[in-house]
């Protein structure tokens, strides 16, 4: 039979409602230990430590003025209240909502126990431009994307300080958070500048500002129930949180990274699943790896079965770097479909590691996908949003009972499903708009149509349905 899908796009209706925000400053978060992969080294043409190329590097505890030579990603995020350290402290500056009768007062935010999941170096100019270019209009754009996972978030009232914060009044918990970060490395004049070089030739990266974002879920019994509710007045996206991070400054670094930042809460606008798994047992709870045994992302319809792979131990690490972070969006990915594909699925996987290489297969569960034809099946990929989608080859990967298996995998970026076939039209009978409230009602009447499987109904600000998101379930015909 064949499986044919109807789409229904309401491009003209949008819900306006008030955002509900709530924007905190922070103080001295606390990253550390430099024991994650390999970031650059302090290698130079005027500074000759090995080959004078700062994107080679060694493990070699090697220092100068208190400054270490090669530079590895911090291992995790954490809130500091350790006397002797600078003291991570917040303080709410803007309260968009009508909670605390929308006073800052004493409204505190602690983020804590964020852990790395995902790295990848990158051209932070230039995507297709190689990291670690020397050459070319992109040369010396160094940097890097990293997924923190398993972090946590609460806002407190009345909290006495911010080193007995706990000791407040619970307002909102949020767990599960996600912290990306995308990190461009210094400047020729800030190895100068910051690190106290006494002088430097190439750019290492740009020097620009970090930039972030983030994102949660709330956990109902254990936040006031106004707070909870103000952030989840539809029940939409899961109880979800949206993080957006602003004026990110490193006020030093070293063993410990100090970070002063600016993020504000607000609901999200769409579902997030977020898992970061550890491999051969290391770091996060009830994970473990055994080679060419499944491991399953719990939740985000993928599982893994690795062939092999290998990890970096930087001096001072207590354990390898074998992490996975896995996110599934519920939104269709949006990016200029491949040659041959018609459609592409209302959910996509963004994939990263702390590995530095792996060779592995990657099972994607279809059950909440909107596309059924085995035969028309295509896994695609991307590095990342910035980068085209292309179909991964054909004869790499198998579809049946449900899933779809790609092997021999060895980077791991942006992941959909696409479809050779696209949906045919079906004509109305009647079509009608009511709104009721806050929700509006849609009834339709096609014609006597067959083979026809269901209907989904998206919402789309233009005509384009690359960039709808779908706001229903399957609806049967």
């Amino acid at each position: 039979m064949k499986k044919l899908f109807f789409i229904l796009a309401l491009s003209s209706i949008i819900l306006m409602l008030k955002a509900q925000t709530v924007k905190f400053h922070v103080d001295n978060f606390d990253a550390y230990p430099y024991t994650g992969p390999f970031m650059f080294q302090f290698d130079d043409p005027l500074f000759p430590v090995h080959d004078q190329n700062a994107y080679t590097g060694s493990y070699n505890n090697e220092h100068f003025m208190g400054v270490s030579i090669n530079n590895f990603a911090y291992t995790y995020f954490k809130w500091n209240t350790t006397p002797g350290r600078p003291l991570s402290a917040s303080n709410c500056q803007e309260n968009n909502t009508n909670l605390n009768n929308g006073q800052t007062g004493n409204i505190k935010l602690k983020i804590d126990d964020f852990e790395l999941a995902g790295f990848r170096h990158l051209n932070t100019e230039d995507n297709n431009t190689a990291w670690n270019a020397r050459q070319g209009e992109h040369a010396f754009c160094a940097g890097d994307y990293r997924h923190y996972v398993n972090g946590t978030g609460i806002i407190y009232n009345d909290a006495d300080s911010d080193d007995e914060i706990d000791a407040g009044e619970v307002l909102l918990t949020v767990n599960n958070c996600l912290l990306e970060v995308e990190i461009p490395y210094p400047s020729a004049q800030q190895a100068i500048n910051n690190y106290g070089f006494p002088d430097w030739q190439n750019n290492i990266g740009t020097g620009k500002p970090y930039t972030a974002s983030g994102w949660g879920t709330m956990v109902q019994n254990q936040s006031n129930q106004d707070w909870y509710n103000a952030f989840n007045e539809d029940g939409e996206h899961n109880g979800q949180l949206e993080f957006t991070f602003s004026g990110i400054s490193n006020v030093s670094q070293g063993v410990h990274g100090y970070f002063d930042l600016d993020i504000t809460l607000e609901k999200a606008d769409h579902v997030r699943i977020v898992r970061g798994l550890s491999l051969a047992g290391s770091g996060f709870e009830n994970e473990e790896l055994l080679f060419n045994s499944p491991v399953e992302a719990e939740d985000c319809d993928v599982d893994f079965e690795f062939d092999s792979f290998t990890a970096e131990n930087p001096p001072g690490a207590q354990e390898p770097n074998q992490k996975v972070s896995v996110i599934e969006y519920y939104r269709n990915p949006g990016g200029d479909l491949p040659k041959g594909i018609q459609r592409i699925s209302d959910l996509y996987w963004n994939i990263s590691t702390s590995l530095s290489s792996f060779n592995t297969s990657i099972t994607f569960d279809l059950e909440d996908i909107n596309l059924r034809d085995d035969t028309n099946l295509r896994i695609i990929y991307r590095k990342d949003k910035n980068t085209s989608w292309n179909v991964v080859d054909v004869y790499n990967y198998q579809a049946g009972n449900n899933s779809i298996t790609v092997n021999n995998v060895t980077e791991f970026g942006e992941w959909a499903i696409g479809s050779k076939g696209n949906t045919l039209p079906v004509e109305f009978s009647t079509f009608s708009l009511t709104q009721s409230g806050d929700d509006v009602n849609v009834k339709w009447v096609t014609q006597t149509e067959s083979d026809l499987r269901g209907f989904y109904v998206l919402r789309s600000e233009t005509e384009d349905l690359a960039s709808a998101n779908k706001i229903s379930d399957l609806i049967s015909a």
